[in-house]
């Protein structure tokens, strides 16, 4: 720009000053857009005038900029560069995560991880070419048939049976219920099993609501079967033996390297917004690399719960499952209509917040507690009934033991081996 007229008026009709990482390149480009708008010639003692004391590197460094070698196929690069930033990924996170790398008040860590952020970006959008789409495929089907585990069941026996595609990578699910009818307890019941299985996904769960030290105090309690009241309530007369098994227990799960749990990442941020909220999380999949992404509550996320702001939010999410091969199980509320009916059970229709509720997942399981809403119930149950899912039988309905306590499912079963609220002596 500084050497040829030509590309210098190129580049202006081009680009902008947020083109460039270095503050001293915006110092010159926007000096030199002035000069092109006085008629100048962008010497050094124009420049020197028109930047007023800026510091766009010294006249040493603005000479070394004068001799050095116009680039061949100038032009080609500056195209290629235009059509990155205008790709999808670029386009949205980007900028947004430059801002933060040159905001120089940021932690150091901070900055190291939206560099590899960058880079995962990058090279996420070099891999895009013009393959065809049977070759695409070919690729895709010869992965699938290589890899033992493109199932991402449950662990839930009898609902892995239903189901067609589980919590397999580049698909969201959602898992929702009413307050009380068991949405953290069927969580955490299936992260303990994914964790028992031989090959254990890498799990990142985000416990919004509950917080990390209650989340895991619940896995624990799972696993362990000491019950989450002793150990929070009356940790003081718990047993040697029992403290020792706790402990044993927390280190047994850090030591997989296959779970790791947030404490809520987002009230952190400096501006606490659906975008930046949404930068956040695609910096921790992109760093951490998970399988199964579980967040409760999804909403718990996002400040702006408009509708339309939730449908943004989640055809984002989807495509981030997509760019890093994961999967997002978010739990989340059901409205107050279900309450309406007699026998009290969730429909698809009742997902609070949004139509995008229902459109975006691939797989939707809704939660029915007969007890939370009967408490002289003497069985305590709770139903799972998939209503949505991509290329499988919808509605069928799987029972199992709920020991909220221990935060465990037992005996699971089809809905037709359970006891019916007609037999029920109450």
């Amino acid at each position: 720009m500084l050497r040829s007229e030509g590309l210098r008026r190129t580049a202006l009709l081009t680009l902008t000053p947020e083109h460039f990482k270095g503050a001293n390149f915006r110092i010159l480009f926007e000096a030199i857009g002035d000069c092109e708008s006085q008629k100048l010639i962008p010497d050094s003692a124009t420049i020197l005038q028109i930047t007023d004391g800026q510091d766009f590197g010294g006249l040493d460094f603005f000479n070394v900029l004068v001799t050095q070698n116009i680039p061949e196929n100038f032009n080609f690069h500056l195209s290629q560069v235009k059509e990155d930033l205008n790709r999808r990924n670029a386009a949205i996170a980007l900028p947004k995560i430059l801002e933060r790398v040159e905001d120089k008040t940021q932690d150091r860590q901070q900055i190291f991880n939206d560099l590899k952020v960058i880079c995962k970006m990058m090279e996420q959008d070099g891999k895009e070419n013009d393959v065809s789409f049977a070759a695409k495929y070919c690729a895709h089907f010869d992965e699938r048939c290589a890899s033992p585990n493109n199932f991402q069941g449950t662990g839930i026996t009898t609902l892995d049976e239903i189901l067609s595609e589980g919590f397999s990578k580049e698909t969201m699910s959602i898992i929702a219920a009413r307050t009380g009818n068991g949405k953290t307890t069927t969580m955490v019941d299936i992260v303990k099993r994914r964790l028992r299985m031989p090959l254990t996904p890498k799990i990142a769960v985000f416990p919004l609501e509950i917080g990390q030290v209650r989340f895991l105090d619940k896995l624990i309690s799972s696993i362990t079967g000491i019950q989450t009241i002793k150990m929070r309530k009356l940790a003081n007369e718990l047993t040697l033996k029992d403290r020792d098994q706790i402990k044993e227990t927390v280190h047994w799960l850090q030591d997989l390297e296959r779970l790791m749990v947030f404490d809520n990442p987002f009230i952190r941020l400096e501006k606490w917004t659906n975008d930046t909220a949404l930068d956040k999380l695609e910096a921790m999949v992109a760093i951490h690399e998970p399988d199964i992404v579980f967040m409760d509550l999804f909403q718990r996320m996002l400040v702006d719960i408009r509708p339309q702001s939730i449908e943004l939010a989640l055809g984002r999410m989807q495509n981030m499952a997509k760019d890093y091969k994961t999967h997002f199980c978010m739990l989340h509320q059901i409205s107050r209509r279900s309450e309406e009916r007699k026998d009290k059970r969730p429909e698809m229709e009742d997902l609070k917040g949004s139509g995008g509720f229902e459109e975006f997942p691939d797989l939707i399981m809704l939660l029915h507690r007969p007890k939370a809403h009967k408490q002289f119930r003497i069985k305590d149950e709770i139903e799972i009934t998939p209503v949505k899912q991509r290329d499988g039988q919808p509605k069928l309905t799987v029972v199992a033991d709920f020991i909220p306590e221990i935060s465990r499912l037992n005996n699971d079963r089809f809905a037709a081996d359970k006891t019916t609220e007609d037999e029920d002596p109450f």
